[in-house]
């Protein structure tokens, strides 16, 4: 029988951070008194996010296949979008995520994080609430964020990404509050969700991997310059990846790595 680690290490990626979004839904589920109407939450959007993706594929396609990428997108909406938020604008939410993802796109590449986008857009229209519940004061979040996706981001070469995100933020922490603050808000599993699940997502991080390692750090100082320079009600970490995304497919998809020199061959 195959050890289940190693048939787990052996899955598409997008399978892999679809369970550990599933366990951190569990986390989360588990610690609140309201199961029913939080569960009713999750699954309205699970269905409308895995409906539509199968059935937009299947027209312009004429294909069917297994909607992992959904799943990731319909587990963060859930995580993130407070479960308060009426049914209706949960469904919105989730339909507007996916229908960026197969409308937004340059070089069959979707610009923008669909879960980011939909609340985002949700948040501006309809001021659907941004919360975070799903992670927000759990250390079993944390736990499984920090090792279940250290082990996926390093198997796909995206884990440059998060850790610039974070020196970056942490340095900025420190000048404007105190080192111990800071260590205090870079492991609240917020940040964590955002760092090492949102940001490196591999459809909207560069496509040119020298470019992948800026990324992150891009993100940073666009949460930082919201943070500083503008007060808006829409979430800024949201926000900041969004325009990281802009970033991404209007510079970093453009540039080129420079050539490496050909040594020859001596005898």
């Amino acid at each position: 029988m195959a050890n289940p680690v190693s048939f787990w290490l052996n899955r598409d990626p997008r399978t892999q951070v679809a369970s550990v979004l599933a366990l951190v839904m569990f986390a989360a589920l588990s610690a609140t008194p309201t199961l029913i109407s939080v569960a009713t939450h999750l699954l309205v959007i699970i269905f409308v996010v895995v409906a539509l993706d199968l059935l937009i594929t299947l027209a312009v396609r004429n294909k069917l296949f297994v909607p992992r990428s959904a799943l990731v997108t319909g587990l963060l909406i859930t995580l993130i979008l407070d479960p308060t938020t009426p049914l209706w604008l949960s469904g919105l939410t989730s339909a507007v995520a996916i229908l960026s993802k197969h409308t937004l796109k340059i070089n069959a590449r979707h610009i923008f994080n669909p879960a980011a986008f939909g609340l985002i857009a949700s948040s501006l229209l309809f001021q659907a609430p941004v919360s975070w519940w799903g992670v927000s004061g759990n250390p079993w979040s944390l736990f499984l964020l920090a090792v279940g996706m250290a082990v996926i981001l390093t198997r796909v070469r995206l884990k440059a990404i998060p850790l610039g995100f974070l020196a970056i933020y942490g340095v900025y922490l420190i000048v404007k509050f105190s080192a111990v603050l800071a260590v205090t808000r870079l492991i609240d599993p917020t940040i964590f969700l955002f760092a090492l699940v949102m940001i490196p997502e591999p459809k909207t991080s560069p496509m040119i991997y020298p470019w992948r390692s800026w990324h992150g750090i891009v993100v940073a100082i666009g949460l930082i310059g919201l943070l500083e320079l503008f007060k808006t009600a829409l979430d800024p970490l949201l926000l900041a990846l969004l325009l990281g995304n802009l970033v991404a497919v209007l510079v970093f998809n453009r540039l080129r790595p420079k050539p490496q020199p050909v040594v020859e061959a001596t005898q």
